[in-house]
């Protein structure tokens, strides 16, 4: 169960709903969504060929989606202080109104004790656009940059969700392994919408010659 409500109205800015509804829509960007994406700081990502269109939607969804179920990195300082990657405080907690479903949580790899590479699979539901997205969230952006991956849409109703963003997610995973050499991901962190099972089968289908019998848990 979930603690967010769907709501009726969506809360985003006239600018953040703007960049949604042209991605969404595929939009033709007008000057106007380009002061938005310069005011955001966003440009299109060369190595995962996304248009700056796409990196600004996942972004907001990132801020309005998920609360404290996202994958979050903090740092010590040299001076004591926490920082985290995504916003802890009570203004982001109450900006993030949309709802949004966890699909499953993997971990790329373990490269020390405590340093894990999560990714969070979630579809996030916009009210204006009667429709889902599908979003890849990451604890940091050390691996492309930035932090939230647009995967893709969905118009569908809650029960297909799983079967339709299977489709999505392996070809994501398929694109990383032919374009980056991505090896399989280590370990399953949490389910969602599809079970550890599902999850294993998906990972088999990109990746068959490296499952193991300590894959299985």
């Amino acid at each position: 169960m979930t603690s967010e409500a769907i709501l009726p109205f969506s809360p985003l800015r006239r600018d953040e709903e703007a960049i949604i509804d042209a991605y969404v829509n595929k939009k033709p960007v007008t000057d106007y969504l380009n002061r938005v994406l310069g005011e955001l700081g966003v440009k299109e990502h060369d190595d995962l060929r996304l248009p700056a269109i796409d990196v600004a939607a996942a972004k907001i969804i990132g801020q309005y989606a998920g609360g404290d179920e996202l994958p979050n990195y903090l740092i010590f300082n040299v001076g004591g202080r926490v920082h985290y990657t995504r916003e802890t405080n009570e203004e982001a907690r109450r900006s993030r109104r949309l709802f949004s479903l966890k699909v499953v949580s993997i971990n790329w790899a373990t490269s020390g004790p405590g340093f894990d590479w999560p990714d969070q699979y979630r579809v996030t539901w916009l009210p204006n656009q009667s429709c889902w997205v599908l979003t890849s969230a990451l604890d940091c952006d050390d691996m492309w940059g930035i932090t939230d991956l647009p995967l893709g849409r969905l118009a569908c109703g809650k029960s297909e969700i799983a079967k339709k963003a299977a489709r999505l997610i392996l070809r994501h995973w398929k694109r990383l392994r032919d374009n980056f050499a991505q090896e399989a991901w280590e370990s399953l962190r949490g389910e969602g919408l599809i079970d550890s099972g599902t999850a294993w089968d998906w990972r088999e289908r990109v990746w068959p010659e490296e499952r193991s019998d300590d894959d299985e848990e």
